[in-house]
């Protein structure tokens, strides 16, 4: 399976699609309705304009995911981030956002990874560029974008800074337009709000409301879960220790990318403790950085025998856990 998905071609893409498509169909055996209340503006407004039809929702989720994995696949490539081209980064995207029940539903990192894979794009573009507002702009706007969507996106800002020190030169200039970019969407719905006389509801409601109300929940979940949960760690313990033998492209400018993902992935953890309620699908803002690391792994490793095993039991946990939640008998 492995050795499949590092070549370049078109049939991995289509098996990469039926896999994606295999998992989503358990959430069509007990379809989960949005909650549109107190979510932030534009995640309300896809939500509304889709309607409450659950079906054409997880159609769309399933479309969104396999939109922004064959983009992230594309922007790995683009890059040369992984030394060589193929599938193998939008398999793991798309494993990570479909891996339990928690994922399996339209919820607002569906919409709000699609602007920060935007955001990321354009901030690697601004490699060796001599003027990069332009990039460094749109990267603080999406962002922003990102947040109208899911408000604790907001602390991944940061991460267009990181890129100012990491890839490019200083230029004072850039550190200024970012936050230009960041503020135009807030000015803009601050402006819609006042119009209609709810700024204090856009703040308490759609802001604060979610954040203050933040609380640590644990669920009952069954030892299929907890399987899925080890296997997943360790996979990513395998891809760190991996990394530490060596980048795959020996360059600065790999190194620089590789702890601009590093950053991303402790600025994903800040997200998740600013979630409504600590559940398992807040991390899905973190699928992106990690999902480089794994991918390195399993691109590059050379005991392909052991990454081919490895990769077979976690994709075998992600279907037994959802054979446990949709599927088997209580």
């Amino acid at each position: 399976m492995i050795r499949f998905f590092r070549y370049n071609q078109l049939a991995a893409a289509a098996l990469i699609a039926l896999l994606t498509a295999a998992i989503w169909m358990f959430g069509f055996l007990s379809p989960v309705a949005v909650n549109v209340k107190n979510t932030m503006p534009l995640y309300e407004i896809c939500c509304n304009l889709l309607g409450t039809n659950l079906i054409v929702q997880y159609i769309v989720a399933i479309l969104l995911v396999l939109t922004q994995s064959f983009y992230f696949n594309y922007i790995v490539n683009k890059h040369e981030l992984l030394g060589k081209a193929s599938y193998i980064p939008a398999l793991i995207y798309a494993l990570f956002m479909s891996i339990c029940k928690a994922y399996l539903m339209l919820h607002p990192l569906l919409f709000c990874n699609f602007f920060i894979l935007i955001a990321v794009h354009k901030m690697l573009g601004t490699y060796r560029k001599e003027e990069a507002f332009g990039n460094i702009f749109d990267a603080g706007l999406y962002i922003s974008i990102a947040s109208l969507f899911y408000f604790p996106a907001i602390v991944l800002f940061p991460l267009v800074w990181v890129c100012l020190l990491v890839i490019r030169p200083f230029v004072w200039r850039e550190w200024i337009i970012s936050f230009l970019g960041f503020i135009v969407p807030y000015l803009f719905a601050f402006t819609y709000y006042f119009w209609l006389d709810k700024v204090g509801f856009f703040l308490f409601d759609k802001i604060f409301f979610p954040v203050s109300d933040s609380k640590f929940s644990i669920a009952s979940e069954p030892t299929s879960f907890i399987i899925l949960v080890t296997t997943l760690l360790f996979v990513i313990a395998v891809s760190f220790i991996k990394l530490l033998n060596g980048l795959p492209v020996n360059t600065a400018f790999s190194g620089n990318v590789f702890l601009f993902f590093l950053w991303m992935i402790g600025l994903s953890f800040v997200s998740f403790f600013m979630a409504p309620i600590l559940k398992f699908n807040y991390l899905a803002i973190a699928a992106m950085p990690i999902a480089v690391y794994v991918a390195n792994y399993f691109l590059n490793t050379q005991r392909l025998r052991l990454a081919e095993i490895l990769f077979w039991i976690f994709l075998i946990t992600i279907f037994y856990n959802q054979y446990v939640y949709y599927i088997k008998p209580v």
